[in-house]
């Protein structure tokens, strides 16, 4: 069992889970079967405050191409999006350099990434209102479509459904 509950990478590797999604992919093209679990009732019910963010993670090929849909239960977008989106981009190209041994012709294909929740710490407010006003452009928020001050400061008002620091 991991130390730490969000050690996603015992996940992966000693429970052997990406061993089973190429095997999936190699057995059936078409599988529909090769997932990642990684949220757990044990965890998710228990003492720690160290919670699994990331509910599972899936591998389809289609269009001899490999997909990933990545179900997030809870996304922390100043912290957690910078370090989670990079690490399943490197899954994604694991699996389809393993993949490649059986379907060389197979490309990478789109990454979708569904966060029930999407939030950030009353801890970054500053930061995400500097962020709008003197660089809109560049920051990763534009998801939330925001572009006032008016808005940013309602938002940060509303403390985004009073979200605890942490999850």
């Amino acid at each position: 069992k991991p130390y730490y509950n969000s050690n996603y990478g015992y996940y992966f590797f000693a429970e052997k889970q990406f061993q089973y999604v190429i095997d999936k992919l190699v057995e059936d093209i078409d599988s529909r079967q090769a997932t990642i679990v990684l949220n757990r009732p044990e965890i998710m019910m228990s003492d720690s405050s160290d919670k699994v963010c990331t509910n599972a993670i899936s591998f389809r090929i289609r269009e001899n191409k490999l997909n990933m849909s990545v179900s997030m239960r809870s996304n922390d977008i100043i912290y957690g999006t910078c370090i989670d989106v990079p690490q399943f981009f490197f899954l994604r190209e694991m699996v389809l350099m393993m993949l490649k041994q059986t379907y060389p012709q197979l490309e990478i294909g789109t990454y979708f990434h569904k966060a029930d929740s999407l939030h950030f710490y009353e801890r970054h407010f500053k930061m995400v209102e500097s962020i709008f006003l003197n660089n809109e452009e560049i920051s990763p928020i534009n998801m939330f479509k925001i572009h006032s001050h008016h808005e940013v400061t309602s938002l940060i008002n509303n403390k985004l459904d009073g979200l605890p620091e942490s999850d």
